[in-house]
């Protein structure tokens, strides 16, 4: 069985953790983050924040040490690229240079990685072409998330960006899900090899805090985030405009729908805004993919529990809306908390 690795997602709204063992969740854990402690998508002190991971595991009893970290995307330099096919020790040597355009201070500055999307074959099988996500993230960056682990008593063993947590998630399910249950054949790279299931089309919709962002994963690898200024505080300040209370209060009505705050209208219009952009994004998708198996959009995030949020958007979409659960390992935790954290939750899968 594979060492359980602790999960972390640090956003602005919450610190989501989840302790996976590469099969099943055991342990998910939402809190709330204090007030500017994240504030564009940085981190503004280290070192409070790891007195907070320190105090949530001990609350929490975390008995996982070694984490996976989730990266802000401010944080990484992120390229999908196409390469001659080359060994690993040559694709390490050549990464750097697909990022000249990108770093301007040194590339003995930063770090670079990459997961291998595709190989792609001649006629006779022999490899031709690579298709690579490939990252880099300041060395400096790194540095400083393994140390504010380790003095919260975690040891950092993974570090990257959410894109890598939800192609994670596509992986596993598609182990558990063979698409040949599901989808028709297609024709192999390599003639005379046996027809090919057609890979899976995925869109992930994240409902947060500031934002919200959509996740297209064409054939089941990452193309592009497209991220929409729509969040929960966008109806915390509605709601605390309609009724003249301050955020900290107006965070309450929201969370528990104090007098219908949920469904005011300015809430409805925001509802109307978000649903009307994600069904032009999910279209602008099928129109650059005419060939789309795009049957559905999994939904997430801090804001996914607000129901009339979810009527809004299933209203504008033609496909399915439906709760990320669907694609999650097995976990003991009530659905709204995983739903949460899907990042958290990706990364720590192994």
């Amino acid at each position: 069985m594979a060492k359980a690795l602790t999960g972390i997602d640090i956003g602005s709204g919450h610190l989501k953790m989840a302790v996976c063992d590469g099969r099943a969740v055991s342990q998910v854990i939402v809190e709330d983050m204090p007030d500017n402690l994240v504030k564009d998508g940085r981190i503004t002190s280290l070192e409070t924040m790891s007195e907070l991971l320190r105090n949530t595991v001990r609350k929490h009893r975390v008995s996982a040490k070694n984490a996976a970290f989730v990266l802000n995307s401010r944080d990484v330099y992120t390229r999908r690229i196409v390469l001659p096919a080359m060994t690993v020790d040559e694709l390490k040597l050549n990464l750097p240079f697909e990022f000249r355009d990108y770093i301007a201070d040194g590339k003995d500055k930063y770090r670079f990685d990459y997961a291998l999307l595709e190989m792609r074959h001649d006629e006779v099988g022999v490899p031709q072409e690579m298709d690579v996500l490939a990252v880099a993230a300041p060395i400096e960056t790194i540095e400083g998330y393994a140390d504010m682990l380790r003095r919260a008593g975690l040891k950092l063993k993974i570090a990257a960006p959410d894109i890598m947590a939800y192609a994670n998630i596509i992986a596993q399910y598609e182990r558990n899900h063979p698409v040949t249950d599901a989808a028709p054949a297609a024709a192999s790279s390599v003639p005379d090899a046996p027809a090919a299931p057609a890979a899976r089309d995925f869109c992930f919709l994240d409902i947060g805090s500031t934002n919200t962002r959509v996740y297209l994963f064409p054939q089941g690898k990452y193309e592009v985030t497209r991220s929409v200024e729509f969040g929960v505080h966008s109806l915390v300040a509605a709601v605390a405009d309609h009724f003249g209370v301050d955020e900290n209060l107006a965070k309450t009505y929201v969370a528990t729908n104090y007098e219908n705050a949920q469904t005011i209208q300015p809430c409805l219009d925001l509802y109307e805004r978000i649903g009307v952009e994600l069904a032009r994004i999910v279209s602008f998708f099928n129109f650059n993919y005419p060939d789309s198996q795009l049957a559905t959009v999994h939904y997430c995030g801090s804001g996914s529990g607000i129901v009339p949020l979810l009527h809004a958007i299933d209203e504008h979409l033609s496909i399915d809306l439906v709760d990320i659960g669907a694609m999650m390992p097995y976990s003991p935790a009530v659905a709204d908390s995983l739903r949460a954290c899907p990042a958290a939750v990706g990364l720590a899968l192994q």
